[in-house]
């Protein structure tokens, strides 16, 4: 397989996604309950709060891979196989380095523009507690690259669909994913 790491992070953000949205805590063992915060960027969870919050850089990386929505994933994972060809130019290990290295620059960025823009909550440390998570800094970061790289050759080929094709998806899918347009299919599918 040519795109291996764009299957693997495809795979791995999957299942974070089912196993933290889609499966109740019920049903999982207690050892295996993970609390969001312990999923998502903050100020706080990498050590920029008042308030003596513990440190986890691995954030950088979990809320990489972790989701909010069903929506949110498939968008996001149609962009990086719409651009995997950047993989077969630079190799499995330099593209999933280079994801979680957008990923990390794009959470440190957005951590900066909020203390730039919210200076006073920021001072007061409640700016910190601004959360987030999923891989768009990634993809975005990747899709730049590939721009820069790939120059002219061709991408959007994979499984042989044309570009437009993968517009398409990407434009639309999402939208029948997730309860924001009230258009969920997986959810509410129509009534015939």
């Amino acid at each position: 397989m040519d795109y291996v790491a764009t299957a693997s992070l495809t795979a791995i953000s999957t299942l974070l996604w089912f196993w933290k949205r889609e499966l109740p805590d019920a049903n999982k063992p207690k050892g295996l309950r993970v609390k969001t915060e312990q999923l998502e960027v903050s100020g706080n969870s990498l050590g920029f709060g008042l308030f003596g919050a513990d440190t986890k850089p691995l954030t950088l990386i979990s809320a990489t891979l972790m989701h909010a929505t069903r929506s949110h994933i498939i968008n996001n994972y149609l962009m990086i196989w719409g651009i995997c060809e950047l993989e077969r130019k630079i190799g499995s290990t330099w593209f999933a380095i280079t994801f979680f290295l957008c990923g990390a620059c794009g959470w440190l960025g957005m951590l900066l523009w909020l203390k730039l823009t919210k200076s006073e909550e920021w001072s007061q440390g409640i700016a910190q507690f601004s959360s987030s998570l999923g891989s768009s800094p990634a993809t975005y970061g990747m899709c730049a690259m590939a721009a820069v790289i790939m120059k002219n050759e061709p991408i959007a080929t994979t499984f042989g669909w044309p570009p437009h094709v993968w517009m398409a998806l990407m434009m639309f899918l999402p939208k029948f994913c997730g309860d924001r347009f009230k258009v969920n299919l997986l959810v509410s599918p129509l009534k015939i």
